[in-house]
């Protein structure tokens, strides 16, 4: 199972990575009587995968109808309700499907420093149009200096399922709370309706294993994860509760959390759709024009406009592709070959074409303010004991990003994450030090 965590950043197949713990699948029924326990199924996926495929047409008069009839089961809540907005369809449509605006008590965003994020500058749009107060919830220094204490709360909260670059995660719902105690998101949209997936392997740097566990991580990679099954299933039904489970997990430690893109309506008719519909945003964007064409007339952070079929759509999606893998570049996929680009990314901060759809900078703390702790923690021969690393690329790994030499990102996550779950949940690895006075004043 820590294996398939240095594979794909989770486990699966219903593993954890602690001894003679495992997951519930989905569907699982326990019949716990005296001197007994019987294990069994109360529903099997297969149910669903068997119902007849509908044609387009048809597919978008049941969503629209399935839709619009179970969003008001998200908002019923004795407590106020928040929607987290971003620029994206998913909360696009819960915003103009509202039948009674004045059920939500407040919008908000996640964002960084700057404010020219897209998702902010979207989502307020988005909330004027219905009336909405919305609140942009920034990333601050005070995040960057107590960081320590929000990796430790994040592996705590989630078991060990997010890990140190998911930091953030309580950090804002934590501000959320204070707006509402219910989160209202559109997570899981994309997987379930248009069959986007995240669901891939790390790619961990070569050397930093060990001899052992390398050979292991490496037949991990080689193997299916699972086996072939509908897209829907496999959203659903594995990467949902096992690559995603984890900023879950840790979202809902501060805030109560909600999505109706896993209601079982919508999840069972999802099953249903062509596979024209699976592989384009029409459904999701026709299902807004026609609830509220005001929304519909307010392009998504990457571009996509209803009814947009002309050069405009071209250039903007091109833009739209280009800053954001600009973005993931610099915020954390730089590849090594392109370390000596570094300064050219610092002129285009410049021109406000970076920080459009990325905002946590890791890559980037990793190596300046969050430095100091990264290589106290990594470097320590504590760390270097335990059975994962091969202890001289740990020093190595440091260095070369520290100075820019490569991006070592996955890696410094994995090396955090693990040594914070044997800390902390397991008590064989003394706590780490606090950042220096002198990082935080820099």
């Amino acid at each position: 199972a820590v294996a398939q965590f240095l594979a794909f950043g989770c486990t699966h197949d219903w593993r954890t990575m602690f001894h003679g713990v495992e997951l519930t699948g989905a569907g699982t029924l326990w019949a716990i009587e005296p001197g007994t326990v019987r294990r069994s199924r109360y529903f099997e996926p297969s149910v669903w995968e068997a119902q007849a495929p509908l044609s387009e047409q048809e597919f978008d008069g049941a969503f629209q109808e399935t839709f619009r009839r179970i969003l008001p089961r998200y908002l019923s809540s004795g407590a106020a309700v928040g929607i987290s907005l971003t620029g994206g369809l998913d909360t696009r449509m819960i915003m103009a499907c509202l039948s009674d605006p004045s059920r939500v008590a407040a919008s908000y965003t996640f964002s960084g420093e700057q404010d020219w994020l897209l998702d902010e500058r979207i989502a307020a749009r988005v909330a004027a149009v219905r009336g909405i107060p919305h609140r942009v919830l920034r990333i601050r220094p005070d995040f960057v200096n107590a960081y320590p204490s929000w990796v430790d709360k994040t592996i705590e909260a989630s078991g060990g399922t997010l890990g140190a670059t998911g930091a953030h995660e309580i950090y804002f719902n934590e501000q959320a709370r204070h707006l509402a105690p219910v989160r209202l998101t559109g997570n899981f949209g994309s997987e379930v309706l248009r069959s986007m997936s995240t669901f891939k392997p790390v790619g961990l740097s070569s050397g930093l294993l060990s001899d052992g566990v390398a050979e292991t991580v490496r037949k991990q990679t080689a193997r299916p994860t699972a086996p072939a099954v509908h897209p829907v299933t496999f959203a659903a039904f594995r990467e949902v509760p096992w690559g995603l489970f984890g900023s879950l997990a840790a979202g809902r430690s501060q805030v109560t959390f909600r999505t109706p893109y896993l209601d079982n309506d919508l999840v069972a008719l999802a099953y249903r759709a062509p596979a024209a519909s699976r592989q384009s945003t029409d459904s999701s964007l026709r299902l807004v024009s026609g609830s509220s064409p005001a929304l519909a007339a307010i392009p998504t952070d990457r571009g996509v406009l209803h009814g947009d079929y002309g050069a405009g759509r071209l250039g903007r999606r091109l833009f739209s592709e280009v800053t954001f893998k600009l973005d993931y570049l610099d915020k954390e996929g730089l590849p090594g070959w392109l370390a000596p680009a570094e300064p050219l990314f610092g002129l285009l901060s410049k021109t406000r074409l970076l920080g459009l759809h990325k905002y946590l900078p890791y890559r980037r703390w990793f190596r300046e303010e969050l430095a100091p702790y990264m290589r106290d923690v990594v470097t320590d021969p504590r760390t270097a004991r335990l059975p994962y690393w091969n202890g001289e690329a740990l020093e190595a790994m440091v260095s070369n990003h520290v100075r820019g030499r490569r991006n070592h990102v996955r890696d410094i996550n994995a090396v955090l994450t693990l040594e914070a779950v044997h800390r902390l949940l397991l008590g064989s690895v003394p706590a780490p030090p606090l950042i220096p006075e002198a990082a935080n004043a820099r």
